[in-house]
């Protein structure tokens, strides 16, 4: 495991599909609506889909490492595999890799649902979840 924890927060935030589904499970659980709704208007140019935008970009260089923006599903696994970051958000493939007997985590995280923003829904893009080092975390009831 890495000496310490540098970063709480690794997720896939370059330009691809994976950013495209963290934006949608912030929004949504933001509550910020969806996209485009049932009835093809245009809904997110709204409050909380800009709260939640907005706190993911202040991520950046704060909670995440500057350069999250540039990291794929891999870079954002490797680093929190090392032991160097508290959170990650990423899919499940990653989990049996965290698991593996000559990880250097093994034992250590578990996973959870990802959180939401005051009373509004979780929500995430199936089957994404939040991988947590070094302490366990239960859903509560």
């Amino acid at each position: 495991m890495g000496t310490q924890i540098s970063k709480a927060l690794v997720f896939e935030g370059k330009a691809s599909e994976s950013v495209t589904c963290n934006a949608v499970e912030w929004i949504y659980s933001y509550g910020g609506g969806t996209v485009v709704d049932p009835d093809k208007k245009v809904t997110i140019n709204n409050p909380n889909a800009i709260k939640a935008l907005e706190t993911a970009k202040s991520w950046v260089g704060t909670i995440s490492p500057t350069n999250v923006t540039t990291y794929g599903e891999e870079e954002a696994r490797n680093i929190w595999q090392a032991g160097n970051a508290a959170f990650m958000r990423n899919w499940p493939y990653a989990y049996p890799l965290g698991a593996h007997p000559k990880s250097p985590i093994s034992g250590k995280f578990d996973v959870t649902v990802l959180p939401k923003w005051r009373r509004q829904r979780q929500e995430r893009c199936l089957p994404g979840w939040l991988a947590i080092n070094g302490i366990r975390i239960f859903e509560g009831s």
